[in-house]
């Protein structure tokens, strides 16, 4: 599914990959956590609504949305 603003990046943090929906180019940074059991997608109104004004990184928790899992987990 396409984004409506912005791109995703696996981002290596110690050796595990994150994966974090990134848009806006100016202003202070926000980030924006999910909560359990969802992804960056729960942001999907909230990033391009702010985008103008911050830059804005919508993260995947380890084990969610497009991160990796970590070891032992299903």
């Amino acid at each position: 599914m396409e984004l409506p603003v912005g791109h995703t990046e696996r981002v290596d943090i110690g050796g595990r990959h994150l994966n974090v929906w990134m848009a806006g180019d100016t202003g202070p940074v926000v980030l924006l956590v999910h909560g359990i059991p969802t992804n960056h997608r729960l942001w999907w109104d909230v990033v391009p609504a702010v985008q103008d004004r911050a830059r804005v990184l919508a993260v995947d928790m380890l084990g969610y949305g497009s991160s990796d899992r970590p070891d032992g987990w299903d």
